[in-house]
């Protein structure tokens, strides 16, 4: 089951609970440029091998355009844009070749 968190909760249960917050356990290996890129390069080959390279793209873009923290980052924008539409590529390049 899927819990709410902050993106996720609605308003009204914002509105209610603002005390609550949620705290994410997360490697700090998984905070690296490298790790971050390698993540979006393996997410855009899944969009083409999953014959979503289109929306993929545009979602994993939108989840990082979007994202609070990302909002001064504009190079980590083209970096991740980037990976992630270099693994499309290898993606569909693998699709097409039967592999």
């Amino acid at each position: 089951m899927c819990r709410p968190t902050e993106t996720t909760q609605s308003p009204k249960r914002r509105r209610l609970l603002p005390e609550h917050a949620v705290v994410h356990d997360i490697d700090p290996g998984r905070l690296t440029l490298r790790y971050l890129l390698r993540r979006a390069y393996w997410q855009g080959h899944s969009e083409a091998r999953r014959h979503q390279s289109v929306a993929g793209l545009r979602k994993e873009l939108d989840r990082h355009r979007t994202a609070p923290e990302s909002r001064c980052a504009p190079l980590l924008f083209c970096l991740y844009g980037a990976a992630t539409a270099i693994g499309v590529g290898h993606g569909l390049l693998l699709r097409l070749r039967g592999k």
